[in-house]
C-alpha cells in the first residue's frame, strides 16, 4: 500500500478542526523484552496512550510513526473490530498500518460520524484497557492500548500526532510526554517507569511484578536444570541458557526486596526467609524421591 493512502487515513481518522487545541495525550512505547538480560533479542512493542485533560475528554484518533518495529499486531491495509475500551464509535473504528523503511506507520481512531462519546482513554480511574501498568508506573495506570507489534535488535522510537474529544467534538491534541519505555536489564532501569526513585527491573523478578517472592523461587526450583527464558527463572542470559545455581542465587539474595518500598512489618527476617525457602526445598526433593 502506498504512504499516501495512509496518510489520507490519517487525515480522516487525525482531522485537525479549526477549533483551538483544548486538550493533552500523553503517549509511550512500551518495550516488553522477550530476555530482559539480552535486549538485542527483541521482544513486544506497546503502543499505549491516555489523555491527561479529565473525564469530559478523551482520545479521538492517533497517528504514530514506529521505527525499528518488524511488525504490527493486526492486518495490513484492513479494518480490525474496535475496542470498547479505545475508541466509542466501534463500528466506524479506523485502523491502518503499513510497513516503512525501518519501522512501520499506524492510523487509529474512530470515524467521525454519528455521537462522538467521551471519557476514552483518559487514565486515572477513567475508561482504558490495561488497568495495571505494564511497566509499573501507576501514573500510566488505565491507558488505553492502540497496537502492538514485534521489534528485534533495534530499539524502537517513535513520534505521534493525535486529537481528543472535548465535550463531544474533535480537536487537536497537544502531545504531551511521549516516552519509550522498557524493562531491559542493560539500563538496569525501567527509564521512566520508576516508582517512588527505585529504578530497574529486579535480577530476579521472573514474572515483572516489581517483587521477588514466592512465585520467582517457584520458577527457579521448579525449572533448575532446564532451559528456559526469563520468565522460567533463567535470568543470566542466553550465554547459560540454563536454570542454575546462579539464578537460585539470584532469587535468594534479592527475596524480598520490591521496586516500591515496603512496610518493615510486612518484611519477613531473613531468618525466616532462608527457613521457609529450606523448607520449601525439602519438599520438593520429598515429591521428587516419591516420583
Amino acid at each position: 500500500m502506498k504512504r499516501g493512502l495512509v496518510l489520507s487515513l490519517c487525515a480522516a481518522a487525525v482531522v485537525a478542526m479549526s477549533a483551538p487545541a483544548m486538550a493533552a495525550v500523553d503517549a509511550s512505547l512500551n518495550l516488553r523484552y522477550s530476555d530482559p538480560a539480552n535486549p538485542a533479542d527483541g521482544g513486544e512493542w506497546q503502543l499505549v496512550v491516555q489523555s491527561d485533560s479529565g473525564a469530559s475528554n478523551g482520545v479521538s484518533g492517533i497517528q504514530a510513526l514506529i521505527t525499528g518495529a518488524s511488525g504490527v499486531t493486526g492486518i495490513d491495509t484492513g479494518s480490525v473490530t474496535g475496542n470498547a475500551a479505545v475508541w466509542d464509535n466501534t463500528g466506524d473504528t479506523v485502523f491502518r498500518f503499513q510497513p516503512i523503511t525501518g519501522g512501520a506507520e499506524v492510523a487509529a481512531g474512530d470515524a467521525l460520524s454519528g455521537t462522538l462519546l467521551t471519557g476514552v482513554g483518559t487514565g486515572g480511574a477513567s475508561a482504558g484497557n490495561i488497568a495495571n501498568d505494564v511497566l509499573l508506573n501507576p501514573t500510566w495506570d488505565n491507558s488505553a492500548l492502540i497496537a502492538s507489534g514485534t521489534f528485534g535488535a533495534t530499539r524502537p522510537t517513535f513520534t505521534l500526532a493525535a486529537n481528543e474529544f472535548d465535550s463531544g467534538a474533535a480537536v487537536a491534541a497537544t502531545v504531551n510526554p511521549v516516552v519509550v519505555r522498557g524493562d531491559s536489564l542493560n539500563t538496569l532501569d525501567l527509564e521512566d517507569g520508576s516508582v517512588s526513585g527505585s529504578k530497574g527491573l529486579l535480577l530476579g523478578d521472573s514474572n515483572r511484578n516489581g517483587t521477588i517472592d514466592a512465585p520467582d523461587f517457584s520458577a527457579v526450583i521448579g525449572n533448575f536444570g532446564g532451559v528456559f527464558g526469563w520468565d522460567g527463572g533463567n535470568f543470566s542470559g542466553a550465554a547459560n541458557g540454563t536454570v542454575g545455581a546462579e539464578d537460585f542465587s539470584a532469587v535468594i539474595g534479592g527475596f524480598g526486596n520490591s521496586q516500591t518500598p515496603v512496610s518493615v512489618a510486612a518484611v519477613p527476617e531473613p531468618s525466616t526467609i532462608v527457613l521457609c525457602l529450606m523448607s520449601s526445598v525439602a519438599a520438593c526433593g520429598v515429591r521428587r524421591k516419591r516420583g
